[in-house]
């Protein structure tokens, strides 16, 4: 039975997770408009740990997104534990990517913090060795909780200065190359009505590639990206599509 990623819970979207790394710091200009610069980070290898801190402005305040991006060299100290039923062995998530995203320095307060992390993941799938090759499966989600799956709700955490946590882990569903890469935007929570527009605050892309060859499954990380407006205004069309009872604003 082919196993997908929203079915393994490989990710733990909760506010309120540990401050699990330290590293270095980076500064990203702030996103604005469909042209905004877009900061690069080196591809990391299995020990580096860097935070890259991204300026956005909420209900008339000011803060910034401080997101850490390493491979997991604990499974146990990313929670792998506690995720029931996972059908392989925990320590075998070492290597795959691990991001943490806090909101810190916000100038607001009370109900100004609220808001909401949304996630589009893309995982491209491919059988034989051949690089060039067009992908046999491709799936794009809107990244939740197995629990909410078929809940109308295009966040996957949200509340007041939540925090962001993910950590894929064996999602080759017996093809031998995975092109996993998530689009992971900050943006507001409608308080009133879902007539009111969601709109992004903050965002960047990440990722990474699994390989399945005979003797083991080596795990290669995607630079981090901080991304602007078009970013978003791409996947809104598929957003609408998958959450049609919010409204969602372009940037």
């Amino acid at each position: 039975m082919t196993i997908r990623r929203r079915d393994l819970v490989g990710y733990l979207g909760l506010s309120g997770a540990l401050h699990l790394f330290a590293g270095m710091t980076a500064y990203a200009a702030a996103g604005v408009g469909p042209t905004a610069a877009r900061t690069h980070l080196p591809r990391q290898s299995p020990a580096a740990s860097r935070t890259t801190v991204i300026p956005f402005t909420l209900a008339g305040r000011t803060g910034r997104v401080a997101v850490t991006y390493r491979a997991i060299q604990d499974p146990i100290a990313a929670g792998f534990d506690v995720i029931p039923k996972l059908p392989f062995d925990v320590s075998q998530c070492r290597g795959y990517p691990n991001i943490h995203a806090v909101i810190e320095n916000y100038g607001g307060s009370g109900y100004r913090g609220l808001c909401g992390w949304i996630q589009v993941v893309t995982g491209k799938r491919y059988r034989g060795g051949n690089e060039n090759t067009a992908p046999a499966d491709t799936e794009t989600d809107v990244d939740k909780l197995p629990s909410i799956a078929g809940i109308d709700m295009p966040f996957a955490v949200f509340g007041y200065l939540p925090e962001w946590f993910d950590a894929p882990c064996r999602n080759l569903n017996g093809y031998e190359r995975l092109h996993w890469t998530a689009d992971t935007f900050l943006a507001t929570v409608p308080i009133r009505s879902r007539k009111e527009s969601i709109q992004r605050l903050a965002g960047f892309r990440w990722g990474y590639i699994e390989y399945d060859p005979a003797a083991h499954r080596p795990v290669s990380l995607l630079p981090l990206e901080v991304t602007g407006a078009d970013a978003w205004n791409g996947l809104l069309p598929f957003l609408r599509k998958a959450s049609p009872g919010w409204r969602f604003a372009a940037a």
